[in-house]
């Protein structure tokens, strides 16, 4: 006869509806459906039965050799596994903890305190959960190597002579372009960033969050997934991270083009007089004709190398079809405003803070020359 009543999981028919939704609730039920999660077969209510006595048993015998030999004397820690002693005996804390009771032997040894094992049963996966952290916190440590040079690929060992072949290298083997060249002020300090991402802290460009092994393993990834790119158009939280390498307060000269003609001058018969006004402090005031040129601001871009740098990159990503940022684009110029908003907060805070510090007066006193 057949029943309508039945569990798919434990193989078994039932009665009534009653005492179906009481299997539900039973620990043999529960013990099954784990072994599903792990494609394992289900097992009887007997040997079930079987296991739960064997259980029983074994904590009701002296388990104290065992606790004992699950115990750090030097570090005073209590380990519920012999995985977790193995890992902590393998790490730099113990080995530390170590090397400093031989420097000091009068140091006291510490006893392990027997607990009752019943008692703590119920937590073995939290005490499993919290030595398996530690242990990550401290691989996480050890896998921190250094940055790597300018010279080298971000995305695999090709090693270049300089900074300049570097970056062509990256763009013809890994298709990799600096985003937003004409406002980029710095080359070399922005690879030296990305060098440091990847050879000192093993994180992928684009993800941007999770650490690799090393930097094999990150440079395979990134190469794989597709990733040789900066992630910097998607989230503003992102672009935050390069915002000081670039400089976007420079008006775009692009958007002039065609609009200012040169005139044929003589550069002789020129009067500089009545464009620049020099102040008692020593100051000087430009004329407002002249805004344009005295709004450039070039920031770290004081020397030649570095501009001449940029122009030899941008030469080299238009030869391989680069067509620059499409700066009458209304997308761009949103953009551009957006990271220019940015600067000029994150300079305002930058001020404020380094205010704060000063710890400026607060009342006012005349200035008086003596």
């Amino acid at each position: 006869m057949s029943t309508s009543f039945t569990c798919i999981t434990c193989h078994v028919a039932f009665a009534d509806g009653d005492t179906q939704r009481a299997h539900y609730k039973t620990d043999w039920h529960r013990y099954n459906l784990k072994r599903k999660v792990a494609d394992l077969g289900p097992i009887t209510a007997e040997d079930f039965q079987e296991k739960v006595i064997a259980i029983q048993k074994l904590e009701n015998t002296d388990q104290s050799p065992e606790e004992t030999s699950l115990f750090c004397s030097q570090c005073g820690k209590q380990f519920t596994s012999e995985n977790g002693l193995l890992n902590h005996l393998k790490s730099r804390k113990h080995v530390e903890t170590v090397k400093h009771a031989s420097e000091n032997p009068q140091l006291p040894k510490i006893v392990p305190e027997i607990v009752n094992t019943v008692e703590i049963t119920g937590n073995d996966e939290e005490w499993d959960d919290m030595d398996d952290e530690d242990n990550s916190v401290i691989d996480t440590m050890e896998k921190l190597g250094t940055a790597l040079r300018v010279e080298e690929c971000l995305f695999c060992s090709y090693q270049s002579s300089n900074l300049d072949e570097n970056l062509s290298h990256m763009a013809n083997d890994h298709t990799f372009f600096l985003p937003d060249i004409d406002y980029l002020k710095d080359v070399r300090s922005l690879v030296e960033h990305l060098d440091e991402k990847v050879g000192g802290y093993h994180v992928c460009l684009w993800c941007n969050k999770k650490q690799y092994r090393n930097v094999l393993a990150v440079q395979r990834h990134m190469i794989d997934k597709g990733h040789c790119k900066i992630r910097f158009d998607d989230n503003p939280d992102d672009v935050f991270e390069y915002v000081d390498y670039y400089d976007y307060t420079y008006p775009d000269h692009e958007q002039q083009e065609g609009k200012d003609e040169e005139q044929n001058v003589d550069l002789d018969t020129l009067d500089t007089d009545g464009y620049e006004l020099e102040l008692p402090s020593g100051k000087k005031l430009g004329h407002r004709t002249l805004m344009r040129y005295y709004r450039q601001s070039f920031g770290t871009r004081n020397n030649e190398k570095s501009v001449n740098l940029i122009d030899r990159v941008k030469a080299k990503y238009r030869a391989l079809g680069w067509h620059g940022h499409g700066a009458t684009g209304e997308v761009f110029q949103r953009k551009i405003r957006d990271l220019r908003y940015m600067q000029q907060w994150k300079s305002k805070k930058h001020m404020k803070l380094g205010v704060n510090n000063n710890m400026l007066q607060h009342h006012f006193r005349e200035q008086v020359n003596f």
